[in-house]
């Protein structure tokens, strides 16, 4: 992955941020990475999201709590927040629960003016990215991982996608990387909450403490 960090905060008291920008010319999105991230989620979700205020939350039964908390927060910044809860397990990859939550964006007049937030594991990330990226062109997506697998794969990168009755994901969408400078409308980004990884010299990528996860690009 190629990309510059930076640091950023705005209270000496908090905890200070690190953002790993991504670099794919127009298409580059941002990775931002710390402890308190939903803390200062308003803070810099504002802006990257220009005039987006309305929030579709996707989340499972095991994270439900979280999901609170960042409709909680986007509420506070004066969001209108639409929060879409699905079962946990991949049995949810499919087309019956897609199906379900594009009626559900229908009814609450999603639009390109409105963000995918998906809160969750892997299953709620591919989950919720594929309905985005199918309900309009260009839905803005953002990737909130709540898993260490879902922090250092599937949020990363853009693939998404639903299982079909033969066979797990046969049914893909990659989605584009939204660039820094957000226009409503504009392709996905992915934003995990916390990844803990040290970035080594010549692209190696390790886990911390976990160090069974090895990523070398």
């Amino acid at each position: 992955m190629n990309g510059k960090t930076e640091s950023s905060t705005s209270d000496s008291s908090r905890h200070q941020l690190r953002v790993v920008e991504v670099e794919l010319a127009e298409r580059s999105y941002p990775i931002v990475i710390g402890t308190g991230v939903l803390e200062q989620l308003t803070e810099w979700v504002g802006p990257r999201f220009g005039a987006c205020r309305h929030g579709v939350i996707v989340y499972d039964t095991h994270t439900a709590h979280i999901a609170s908390r960042v409709e909680q927060e986007l509420r506070g910044a004066g969001w209108r927040i639409t929060p879409l809860g699905v079962p946990a397990g991949e049995a949810t990859k499919s087309v019956v629960h897609a199906e379900r939550l594009w009626q559900e964006m229908l009814d609450a007049r999603t639009d390109r003016g409105s963000t995918v937030i998906a809160v969750g594991g892997g299953v709620v990330g591919d989950l919720a990215g594929f309905v985005a990226a199918t309900f309009a062109r260009g839905l803005p997506l953002l990737q909130i991982p709540t898993t260490l697998l879902s922090q250092v794969d599937s949020s990363v990168g853009g693939k998404t996608g639903i299982n079909l009755p033969g066979g797990k994901e046969h049914c893909r969408r990659l989605l584009a990387a939204e660039s820094s400078d957000h226009r409503p409308g504009d392709a996905p980004y992915a934003t995990p909450t916390r990844i803990p990884l040290r970035i080594g010299g010549g692209g190696q990528v390790w886990g911390d403490p976990i160090a069974g996860i090895v990523r070398v690009s």
